[in-house]
């Protein structure tokens, strides 16, 4: 075995680092890391600090839960932070508040600056007065004394008035819409002021102007936001006024350090902008002004990445930048890479690749010229890296580094004239060096979203598998990010259809170029979305694959249309339908329970009990359902249920939660890895030939 075999612990090694703060001065920066602990069995979040001129980061706080960290000045830092004291480890039945701490890039203990009766969703340090915030807030419902009292032994009821009301990964969200707020860091208890606040609407990415005068921020109507986007303008006496935009799909915005140009990262769509491209604009900071002008756009969305990762994730992966009031840099996802671009209005249009060359950015901070991002790879977890310098200024991943030793391969699969899907192959040398036939099996992988993109980042989970025994190929079909609109909205409203032939054309073109994977031995293995495509594999093509992996799937769009956290959206995504309800024909016909009498091939469900996005009970569904038409549990399928896990399990869930979900697939995968026996053919012939 060689020394640098991948196991399943070294994921437990390997820090994810999902943010960076540039202090104003350039010459320091604050980190968010995320370290898995095994002991304790949760994932740690504390915060360290890059000093100009250091190669390694010095370590600030200990965690267990220190967040979202911005800088009020040089020397200070301001962070959010749960555990700290001991009324927030007693339990989650007091209505959630939010601490705030200061600590000095000195070094020594956190100092207690403020504690929100409600739940901060973003802050934002004014630039002329860092202890004067800009946040976005929800409040806690007012109680007596008594209701608090009793709210410990049993907790207040929610009354939703608005969709969503719950979010996975959060829960039931606060009765009170986010809304912008100032909070001044004085005196013994500061209390939030607020500056505008609707009943149904979400703002979100407030952005300040140079003077400290005003606010940009964006409003969403909550049951659209995958859609409508408006920008606003509110000054810190709360005098709110629109700043006409194309209202799509939306990313981070900015305001020049002149505070006369608001650049904003957004599309024109309102229906189905989140699957396509998001352009790079400018317009005036004046309300009075209703014109925008187009600078920037590629294959991808502007402002994000979007390339899936289970190492190299970002807490906030927004990033825009001014660095003059001629030039901005942005990050930017496109072919299954991070990037930095850098665009000069005086030449629009016209982009510079300033960083992702040699390896996928993920996460981006900047003040000034200065500009720091994390960096990775598929044989590094990611470090922080310097724009302008090639050497890392960190090495908090670089021992663990050295077990990652899987560099995929990148082909394309033509799946119809003029449609070319990307696909990465993680197998290794030995596995791609062999010549002899039919030797191998390989996992057919596809990625959730749809609207997301596989592809350079690094995965723990797929070099795992491949070092087992499995290699894996994973594709961007149509309906993927980052290679423009019509590829990215070409499923839009018709799932299941030109994605279904996007994978059988990655399996085909992987069996042609290699011909040591074994037919006979294909898996089709996906989640969320990707889930639900394995469904549709398995129901609508029996017998082609070996065995399937369903993970946080979807088998039912008339259940799932009305129960998932976002229920009035996922219609028009999937279907073309406003709601279920419209065309419950259509919604069926969809669906992969509808054919779930076709099911010949052995299926591993994976789901966790708190998935809110695909609720538990569309796995009960479909584990239901075959064993309604003879499939036997425990044999032909078999039924996991990670408890008090999220959607997220996969990327975010506890260390041995994450462990066993691993090992699960590995054993359904080395479980099924023969060919079929003579019966199994015929059943899979006469299946096929139906």
């Amino acid at each position: 075995m060689s020394k640098t075999h991948l196991e399943i612990d070294h994921l437990f090694e390997t820090r994810s680092l999902m943010e960076v703060k540039v202090a104003p001065n350039g010459r320091q920066a604050v980190l968010l890391v995320r370290t898995p602990n095994a002991e304790e069995q949760r994932n740690d979040y504390s915060l360290w600090l890059w000093r100009e001129g250091a190669k390694k980061l010095r370590r600030l706080t200990k965690g267990p839960a220190d967040r979202s960290p911005v800088w009020v000045d040089n020397d200070t830092i301001l962070f959010t932070a749960t555990k700290r004291e001991a009324d927030e480890e007693k339990g989650a039945k007091k209505p959630p508040k939010t601490r705030l701490y200061t600590i000095s890039t000195d070094g020594g203990e956190p100092e207690h600056a403020a504690t929100l009766d409600g739940v901060l969703w973003a802050v934002r340090p004014s630039p002329r007065d860092g202890r004067t915030l800009a946040i976005v807030f929800s409040e806690n419902p007012k109680r007596s004394d008594k209701e608090i009292e009793l709210n410990e032994k049993a907790q207040a009821p929610v009354v939703p008035l608005a969709f969503p009301f719950r979010l996975d990964g959060t829960g039931l969200l606060p009765e009170q819409s986010p809304g912008l707020f100032l909070l001044a860091l004085d005196g013994k208890k500061p209390k939030p002021r607020r500056l505008a606040q609707e009943h149904g609407f979400w703002y979100s990415r407030p952005a300040w102007t140079p003077d400290g005068k005003a606010v940009v921020v964006q409003r969403s109507d909550e049951s659209k936001l995958f859609a409508r986007t408006e920008l606003w303008l509110v000054s810190t006496s709360g005098k709110a006024r629109e700043l006409p935009c194309p209202g799509g799909a939306s990313g981070p915005h900015a305001v020049s350090p002149d505070g006369t140009q608001l650049a904003f990262c957004m599309n024109m769509d309102q229906v189905a902008g989140h699957t396509k491209s998001i352009p790079l604009n400018v317009r005036s900071l004046d309300p009075a002004d209703p014109s925008w002008r187009e600078v920037a756009r590629t294959g991808g969305r502007i402002g994000f990445t979007d390339v899936l990762s289970d190492i190299a994730q970002a807490a906030d992966d927004d990033f825009l930048h001014w660095m003059d009031s001629n030039t901005i840099i942005a990050l930017n996802g496109e072919s299954g890479i991070g990037q930095l671009v850098q665009v000069e209005l005086d030449k629009p249009g016209e982009l510079t690749l300033r960083g992702g060359i040699d390896g996928h950015i993920n996460v981006a901070g900047a003040a000034g010229q200065r500009v720091l991002y994390v960096s990775s790879s598929p044989t590094n977890p990611g470090e922080l890296y310097l724009l302008g310098e090639d050497d890392p200024q960190s090495d908090l991943n670089k021992a663990v580094a050295k077990r990652y030793r899987i560099r995929p391969t990148r082909f394309q699969a033509v799946s119809e004239p003029d449609v070319h899907i990307d696909t990465w192959l993680w197998a290794t040398e030995e596995q791609l060096a062999t010549r002899k036939r039919a030797s191998l099996p390989l996992v057919v992988y596809v990625h959730g979203g749809p609207a997301a993109q596989a592809g350079e980042a690094p995965m723990h989970e797929y070099a795992w598998l491949a070092e087992n025994g499995f290699p894996v190929a994973i594709s961007n079909p149509r309906g993927s990010t980052g290679y423009g609109d019509e590829h990215g909205s070409a499923i839009f409203g018709d799932w299941g259809e030109k994605d279904v032939r996007d994978i059988l054309a990655v399996r085909e073109e992987a069996l042609r170029r290699h011909p040591q994977f074994d037919p006979e031995r294909t898996f089709i293995v996906g989640g969320s979305y990707g889930g639900y495509m394995t469904n549709m594999m398995l129901t609508r093509h029996p017998g082609l694959f070996r065995a399937g992996i369903t993970q946080r799937s979807i088998c039912n769009h008339l259940s799932f249309g009305a129960t998932s956290d976002f229920p009035l959206v996922f219609a028009r995504i999937a279907l073309g339908i406003d709601t279920v309800f419209a065309d419950p024909q259509r919604a069926w016909d969809k669906s992969p329970l509808a054919q779930i009498q076709n099911v010949v091939d052995p299926l591993l469900v994976i789901h966790s009990d708190n998935d809110l996005r695909c609720p538990l009970s569309q796995a009960d569904e479909l584990v239901g359902g075959l064993v309604a038409v003879g499939r036997k549990l425990g044999e032909d399928v078999r039924y996991v249920i990670f408890r008090g896990e999220s959607h997220g399990l996969s990327r975010g869930g506890r260390p041995e939660n994450r462990r066993r979900r691993l090992l699960e697939i590995l054993g359904w995968l080395q479980k099924h890895n023969t060919p079929r026996d003579g019966a199994g053919r015929a059943k899979r012939k006469a299946r096929a030939a139906k």
